[in-house]
C-alpha cells in the first residue's frame, strides 16, 4: 500500500481518520479495511459508532475538498453512495459484532494486566521494604485486628495555637496528650506495630487508626483543631485569568491569546491530560498521565525542584515514593513533599488497589515524612524545641482519581502530628476538565506553603548558628522517634 496524497497536496486540518486515507492506497479503501486498520494501530479502541462516523465524515470531507485530486474524490464519493446499499448496511451490522468482540477481549486483557501489575507490586517485597517487615504468621490477620475508621479532614484554622509547649501538652479536659499517646504506643501488639502509626511516633489525626486509644472523640477534635491552627492551611482561589480558562472548558490557547504567557504551562499540562487519560490505567500510567503533568503545569516557583520516579528515600532502601519536592535554596536541600500513587484504575474508574495496599502506602508515606523531619531536626542542636515545631512537611496519596493531601509536624517528646488537610477528585473525561480548577487551587496553595516551610528552615539554621556561636542555647538533642523497621 502507498499513500494516496503526496506531501505537497496533503490538506491542512485533516479529519480524525485522515491518517488512514493518507497511509492506505485508495484501491483498498473500505469500511472493513478501515476497522481492521483501527484495531491494528490503536491501543485503546474507540466506540464502534465513533469509528463509523469518522470514516464517513472523512470520506465526505475528501469528496468535497477541491485541493484533492478528482480521482480520490470520486473514490470517496462512491463509498458514500454505497453506504445506502442493503449489503453495506448488513456489513455495518456484522462489523459491529466483530469489532465489539475484539474490543471486549482487549478490554479484559488490559484489565487483567492492570490488576496483575498492582498485585505484583503489592506482593514483590523488593518493591517496598516496609511491607516486607511484617511477620508472615501475622500478615493475614493484621487488617482484621485493626479496624480502620473513615478518614476525617482537619477543621479550618482558627489562627491561634494554644498548646505550643514541648514539655506539657494538656487538653481542656485535663488529658495529658503525651502520656496518653505513649500509653497507647506501649499497648500496640507485635502483629500490628509496624503498620501502626503510633509505633513510629505518629499521632494520626485522620482518625483512621486512633481506635483503642484513651482519647475521646472530643479530645480528638481538640487535637485536630490545634494541629489545624498550627498548619494554617487555606486553599486560595485561582487568579481571574485561570478562572476564565476553566470557565471556557480548558480550550487550547495559542501565542496570540492575551494570557498565553501566564497560562501556557497549565494549558500544556491539561491538553496532555486530555489526550492521555483514556480507558483503564496501570499505576505508572495513572501517575504519568494525571498527577505528573499537573505538578509540572501548576508549580512555577524556581525555589522548588520536583523529582519523579521510583525514588529510594532512606539508607536501607526500605522506603520508596513516586515524587519528592526539594527546597533547593535551603542549605540542606530540605525535602518538603513526598507523594505516592497507589495502584491503577479499573473499569468504571474503580481503583485497582485494595484497602490494605492503600493503608500500607499511607503508613509508609507517614514514615518518610517523619524521617525528613528527623534528618533536619538532628542537625540543629542549639535551638529551642518551640523553634523546631515551626517545620512542616507535606505528602499526598493518589488512589484512583482521588487525591489526598497531608501535613506533618514534630510536636516534641517523640510525637509527630499527621493530618488530612485537603482532598480533590481528578476527572477522567476530558469534557469535565474544568473540575481541575479545584486541583489547581490546592496545588497552588501547597506551593505557597512550601515557600513558608523554606523560610522556617532558613530561620531554624540561622537560629542554630546564633545559639551555638553566641552561647544563647546550650547543645540539646530533640526527643525524636527513631524506630526503624
Amino acid at each position: 500500500m502507498q499513500s494516496c496524497f503526496n506531501v505537497e497536496t496533503k490538506p491542512q486540518h485533516p479529519p480524525v481518520s485522515f491518517p488512514y486515507f493518507y497511509a492506505v492506497d485508495e484501491s483498498f479503501w473500505s469500511l472493513s479495511n478501515y476497522i481492521d486498520w483501527i484495531c491494528k494501530n490503536m491501543r485503546i479502541l474507540p466506540q464502534y459508532k465513533t469509528c463509523l462516523d469518522d470514516f464517513y465524515d472523512s470520506l465526505k470531507w475528501i469528496h468535497e475538498n477541491m485541493v484533492i485530486a478528482s480521482y480520490f474524490r470520486e473514490c470517496a464519493g462512491k463509498l458514500i453512495i454505497d453506504k445506502e446499499l442493503p449489503e453495506t448496511k448488513e456489513l455495518i451490522r456484522e462489523l459491529k459484532i466483530q469489532y465489539e468482540r475484539i474490543n471486549n477481549e482487549r478490554y479484559r486483557e488490559s484489565y487483567k494486566g492492570a490488576v496483575k501489575h498492582d498485585n505484583d507490586y503489592l506482593n514483590d517485597k523488593s518493591m517496598d521494604g516496609f511491607e516486607s517487615t511484617f511477620d508472615e504468621p501475622y500478615k493475614d490477620t493484621i487488617m482484621n485486628e485493626m479496624t480502620l475508621k473513615e478518614e476525617i479532614m482537619l477543621p479550618s484554622s482558627k489562627g491561634f495555637n494554644f498548646y505550643k509547649d514541648s514539655f506539657d501538652y494538656l487538653l481542656s479536659s485535663g488529658v495529658d496528650v503525651f502520656e496518653t499517646f505513649h500509653n497507647y504506643q506501649a499497648k500496640v501488639s507485635k502483629s500490628c506495630k509496624f503498620m501502626t502509626p503510633a509505633y513510629w511516633g505518629i499521632l494520626d489525626l485522620t482518625n483512621e487508626t486512633l481506635n483503642g486509644t484513651d482519647f475521646t472523640d472530643k479530645d480528638i477534635k481538640e487535637l485536630a483543631q490545634d494541629f489545624a491552627n498550627s498548619i494554617k492551611w487555606e486553599s486560595v482561589p485561582a487568579e481571574e485569568s485561570v478562572q476564565e480558562y476553566f470557565d471556557n472548558g480548558c480550550k487550547r490557547i495559542y501565542e496570540i491569546d492575551e494570557n498565553y504567557e501566564t497560562l501556557k504551562k497549565l494549558d500544556n499540562a491539561i491538553q496532555y491530560i486530555k489526550i492521555n487519560t483514556k480507558g483503564i490505567l496501570t499505576e505508572e500510567e495513572l501517575k504519568m498521565s494525571l498527577i505528573f503533568p499537573l505538578f509540572r503545569g501548576i508549580f512555577t516557583s524556581d525555589h522548588i525542584q520536583n523529582v519523579w520516579g521510583e525514588i529510594k528515600v532512606d539508607s536501607l532502601n526500605t522506603q520508596r515514593v513516586d515524587m519528592r519536592s526539594i527546597l533547593i535554596r535551603t542549605s540542606n536541600k530540605f525535602e518538603a513533599i513526598y507523594g505516592k500513587v497507589v495502584g491503577g484504575l479499573q473499569p468504571i474508574v474503580v481503583p485497582t488497589a485494595h484497602e490494605e495496599k492503600r493503608f500500607l502506602d499511607k503508613v509508609a508515606l507517614m514514615i518518610v515524612m517523619r524521617d525528613s523531619l528527623n534528618d533536619l531536626l538532628m542537625k540543629c542542636k542549639h535551638v529551642f524545641d518551640e523553634q523546631r515545631m515551626d517545620i512542616i512537611v507535606y505528602g499526598w496519596l493518589q488512589v484512583g482519581l482521588k487525591l489526598n493531601f497531608y501535613a506533618m509536624d514534630w510536636r516534641g517528646n517523640g510525637m509527630y502530628r499527621f493530618g488530612l488537610i485537603d482532598q480533590c477528585t481528578l476527572p477522567l473525561n476530558k469534557n469535565y476538565c474544568n473540575m481541575l480548577e479545584d486541583t489547581y487551587c490546592v496545588l497552588k496553595s501547597l506551593e505557597n506553603k512550601l515557600l513558608e516551610t523554606e523560610q522556617a528552615v532558613r530561620n531554624l539554621f540561622s537560629n542554630n548558628v546564633k545559639g551555638k556561636c553566641r552561647g544563647l542555647v546550650a547543645e540539646n538533642d530533640p526527643r525524636l522517634n527513631l524506630n526503624k523497621a
